[in-house]
């Protein structure tokens, strides 16, 4: 486990609700990972501390800790690794279908997939890397594992309200 990932889960386990209560509907959530009860508040707090205290760390470090958090045991884990990475949008423009993929087959549920892929694509950074992305998000949308079909939707609902591009709309 990555150091800042432990860190992390300390941060999780110290802001844990003594009665933990299943808010979400279950088949959204639809996981069997360890769930700590934390608001999406309270996540977002833990993940802007932990950006503001390592605002320096590199993009191999960043990709690490993220790695890391992705294979976490917990709900909770994994969607403050997308907060993260919605915390460094530098980073975020730089990451490589190639990691989406790997932190994909670990989430289940859409909650995960939601959490990490809204947002994650801005349409400039998209369309500056077009045929990269559209293959992806083509093998996404075919894939045997339903959380990377619902991938291939979520990817691209941002992109496709910021800006009108025929692209967008092309079929097969």
């Amino acid at each position: 486990m990555d150091p800042q990932h432990l860190k992390i889960l300390k941060e999780i386990k110290a802001h844990a609700p003594a009665k933990v209560v299943m808010w979400v509907n279950k088949s959204y959530h639809r996981n069997d990972h360890k769930y700590y009860g934390l608001k999406v508040p309270q996540k977002r707090k833990i993940a802007r501390s932990w950006a503001k205290e390592n605002k320096e760390i590199d993009y191999y470090k960043f990709i690490d800790t993220v790695d890391s958090l992705t294979e976490g045991k917990s709900f909770d884990e994994k969607t403050i690794a997308a907060e993260i990475v919605h915390a460094f949008p530098a980073f975020r423009s730089q990451i490589i279908p190639r990691y989406l993929d790997t932190w994909l087959a670990r989430f289940q549920g859409w909650a995960e997939v939601d959490a990490l892929c809204y947002g994650f694509i801005k349409s400039k950074d998209l369309f500056v890397s077009w045929r990269l992305w559209e293959g992806w998000i083509r093998r996404f949308s075919k894939h045997f594992e339903r959380q990377k079909r619902r991938a291939s939707i979520v990817l691209l609902i941002k992109p496709v309200t910021q800006v009108k591009d025929d692209r967008l709309k092309k079929g097969d």
